[in-house]
Order: C-alpha cells, then structure tokens, then sequence
C-alpha cells in the first residue's frame, strides 16, 4: 500500500513537471491537437489508401480499425467510472497548480486515457495493416504527440496516459490476431507511394496546426 502511494504521488509530481512547460503557443497548438475532429481527414487517408491497395478486402480491415476504436473508448471508459481516479483538473489537491487551458476541464474521471488508447491501438493497427516503416514512423509519433498533449492540457496523470496506452496496445494486437486467423490469406502489400498518402495528411495537418496556432 505504501509502494502504490508513493506511486501516485510521483505521479502527481510528474504531471506538474511536464504541465508546468507552457505558454501561449502551444496552449493553442496542444489545444487544437488534442481534439479528435480534427484528424477525421487523416483517417479518411487511411481508408483511402486501404480500398485503394486491397480493393474489397479493405471493408474488413476498415470495420477492424472501427472496432478497435470503439472498444478503446468503452473499455476505457469503463475503467473510469471503475477507478473513479481524479483528473488533474478535477484533483482537489492539485487542480490549483495546473496548468488548464481554455478552462477545458473535460469529465471528472481520468484513468485510463481513452484518447492514448484510442490514437495508440488506431496507430498500431493501422500499421500492421499498411506495413510501411515510414507510415508506422508518422502515425506512432502522433499518437505520442497525442498522448502528451493530455498531459500538457492538464486532462491526464502519466499513468492515465500508460494505461490508456497499453490498452491501446493489447486490443490493437488482439484484433489483428482475430483479423489474420479469419483471412489467412496475405493480403496486398501497400506500395511505399500510397503509404506516403496519409503520412502527407498528417505533416500537412500538423504544420497547419502549428502556423495556425500563432494566431491563436
């Protein structure tokens, strides 16, 4: 008990570490990272470029991504109102000392992140399916770019941030086992041009992100 105390107090005092590196720049560039709408034509470009080299076959792999998406989000949910772990923002010893931007303080409950999971298990299993180094190079930093905007918006402890993460790991790997012993046939390989695709939309969107953010 007294090893997972002073866990959660280290914790704590990471969180305000990595939360307290901020300024108005990238509160607006974190901010706008952070939110999911924003990345609704990168997973479009996946689509796109999964019919595009796999033909039908990708009404599968699509429905796959759409699962794991899904069972991110309600099996992290599930372990909040489980857990019932405070956010930072929400943490009555701490919520004075960190750093909120925009006074987004999002539901009361934060363990397990259900955007770590979600971007992580949507990242990893995208990847196995495209298998191409340069896309899985793009997709899992930003994922990780993802995850630590949470942290910095004050909306996750680190240890939401892994949790959520190593959901997103598990169900990415369990879905593509399930999806490889129903199709056991190889699929396609996605040729290094299409994979480039979506690895375009994500640069273009986070430049975008980053000179909009000068303004904001």
């Amino acid at each position: 008990m007294e090893l997972f105390t002073k866990i959660i107090e280290l914790d704590k005092q990471l969180l305000l570490l990595l939360n307290s590196f901020n300024n108005g720049y990238f509160d607006s560039f974190m901010y706008t990272f952070s939110k999911v709408a924003v990345w609704i034509p990168f997973y479009l470009s996946v689509v796109y470029v999964l019919f595009k080299s796999q033909g039908k076959k990708a009404i599968w792999m699509v429905l796959f991504l759409v699962i794991g998406v899904v069972l991110a989000d309600q099996i992290s949910g599930l372990f909040k109102n489980g857990v019932q772990r405070f956010r930072p923002s929400h943490d009555p010893i701490i919520q004075n000392f960190v750093h909120i931007v925009n006074n987004s303080r999002a539901g009361l409950y934060g363990f397990v992140s259900s955007h770590a999971s979600n971007t992580v298990g949507f990242a990893i299993l995208s990847s196995l399916f495209i298998r191409r180094q340069s896309y899985t190079l793009a997709a899992l930093s930003w994922a990780l770019l993802n995850c630590y905007s949470r942290i910095y918006l004050g909306l996750h402890f680190p240890l939401d941030i892994l949790g959520g993460a190593i959901l997103g790991v598990f169900l990415a790997l369990f879905l593509y086992f399930i999806y490889k012993r129903i199709f056991q046939k190889a699929t396609n390989s996605v040729s290094e041009n299409e994979a480039r695709i979506p690895t375009a939309v994500l640069l273009l969107f986070v430049v975008s992100i980053a000179v909009f953010s000068i303004f904001g």
